[in-house]
């Protein structure tokens, strides 16, 4: 494909011929007029397009672990930013919805409609971007219920000033739609902004169809608190460690889990990357890099807590630099594979399912 200019048109439209050389050869073959095979083409798109959200998750018994974003903040073509999936009790949970995440989210099948609730791990752009989309979307697509979003201090004020963002899309939206369609009540979200017991800064946030779910502290970010959840359902149990780089919360609340999701950044890489960024004159871009450094946990950290927790399985994911080729994924999960032995590199997409103990 040709960047720019008339090549770029015509490498188009050669592709336009090409689809429509298939559709003639097809109704061809199957003695069809090309009227009816477009329409039969067409008809199975539109089919897998509205049948898209895989119920199944909701109908399984057990815990289910989805990535929708396994980036960071920055822009990516292969990952969205940070957003974890829970689905348990037939109903779906968000840890995080950073840029991209709820497209991505929707794109991979997940049932929006039994989205019932977001937890916020903290309140940093790179978490929330897509938030006012999520609150919206799922509306739109058939929220069953109010959706509620929990978080630490500052979650209210978050929240509130979204509705506020979007009252006019929904009064827009409800001049042309029956409010049996578009309940008017369902619209935007209820804050749940919680306090962490000062004894161990943990608290139960959520107890719902045998669904536990408990916030932890992971320390602060400035003013801010940062935190994490554990999700027990069943028997099962799923850590997401939040912003944490060694931490003594995530091991305590990790403890024994089935799954821990936990992010990384490879501190080799990146100190390579700020090495050329200073080289080229980008030396503010290194300046920032260099800061991430210091805030984050690397793979090797992300083990070492997994296997203190005497976790299941150690999910990387908030990779970055993103290893979106096979040297950087194997730099990644050789850094955590020398120290814990079940190291999973997070992909969009990727799905762990843990069936129910007695």
């Amino acid at each position: 494909m040709r960047r720019r200019g008339r090549g770029f048109r015509i490498d188009r439209a050669r592709i336009r011929l090409s689809q429509l050389g298939t559709y003639v050869l097809c109704a061809g073959l199957a003695g069809l007029s090309l009227a009816a095979c477009l329409s039969g083409c067409i008809s199975h798109r539109l089919e897998a397009e509205f049948t898209r959200a895989d119920m199944a998750l909701v109908r399984s018994p057990g815990l289910t672990l989805v990535l929708c974003g396994t980036g960071t903040g920055l822009a990516d073509v292969q990952r969205a930013g940070p957003c974890t999936a829970i689905v348990a009790a037939g109903q779906l949970f968000l840890v995080d919805v950073g840029p991209g995440a709820w497209r991505k989210a929707d794109l991979l099948g997940l049932p929006i409609t039994r989205l019932r609730a977001i937890f916020l791990t903290k309140l940093l752009a790179d978490d929330i971007a897509d938030l006012g989309e999520a609150m919206t979307r799922s509306w739109i697509a058939g929220r069953e219920e109010r959706l509620a979003v929990y978080g630490p201090e500052g979650t209210r004020l978050l929240v509130d000033n979204l509705d506020a963002a979007y009252r006019l899309d929904v009064e827009m939206r409800l001049a042309h739609h029956r409010a049996t369609i578009l309940p008017p009540a369902l619209a935007g979200a209820d804050p749940h902004e919680f306090e962490l017991d000062p004894s161990d800064g943990s608290a139960v946030v959520l107890e719902r169809d045998g669904l536990r779910v408990t916030a932890f502290s992971v320390g602060p970010i400035g003013p801010a608190v940062s935190v994490g959840y554990r999700f027990d359902y069943r028997g099962r149990s799923i850590v997401v460690a939040g912003h944490s780089q060694g931490h003594p919360n995530v091991i305590k609340f990790a403890a024994g889990a089935d799954i821990l999701v936990h992010e990384a950044a490879h501190h080799e890489m990146l100190a390579y990357g700020i090495e050329v960024m200073d080289r080229i004159g980008q030396t503010r871009s290194a300046s920032l890099a260099r800061e991430t450094l210091a805030a984050y946990a690397d793979p090797t950290q992300a083990a070492e807590t997994a296997r203190a927790a005497a976790v299941g399985t150690l999910v990387l994911t908030r990779l970055t630099p993103s290893p979106n080729d096979f040297i950087m994924r194997q730099m990644f999960v050789g850094a955590a594979g020398s120290i814990f032995p079940d190291v999973v590199l997070g992909e969009d997409g990727m799905r762990l399912y843990l069936a129910p103990r007695p």
